[in-house]
């Protein structure tokens, strides 16, 4: 490798570097709600709102990676599995597993 191969694969590197850097420091400073959930459905920052009547199985589920684990958010919604990863979301998992099952209930009362 010559010289100017190493210089060019450096500034290659520093580039990524950077970007990648960029994009984890705007999803760290996001202000934007990252779940909404009420008596009628929910919306995540990556989907748009979802009734309950077409929400199946939500639930949490822990899955093991090289470098610990991640935590997503995985639901049916039309025929289809939906899986959200929410290791970066500023909601605890105790937390958002009650949510979902309060509003679940408020959906299921006020459908009679």
């Amino acid at each position: 490798m010559t010289y100017e191969d190493e210089i060019t694969f450096g500034l290659i590197c520093t580039v990524i570097g950077i970007l990648l850097g960029l994009s984890k420091f705007s999803q760290a400073t996001n202000k934007e709600v990252q779940i909404y959930m009420d008596h009628k459905g929910m919306k995540t920052i990556d989907t748009t709102f979802k009734k309950w009547s077409e929400i199946k199985n939500e639930r949490i589920e822990f899955r093991a990676r090289s470098k610990g684990r991640s935590t997503y958010l995985v639901y049916e919604y039309d025929h289809e599995s939906v899986e959200i990863q929410i290791d970066d979301f500023a909601v605890s998992v105790k937390r958002l597993e009650n949510a979902m099952r309060t509003y679940r209930v408020r959906f299921q009362k006020n459908k009679r």
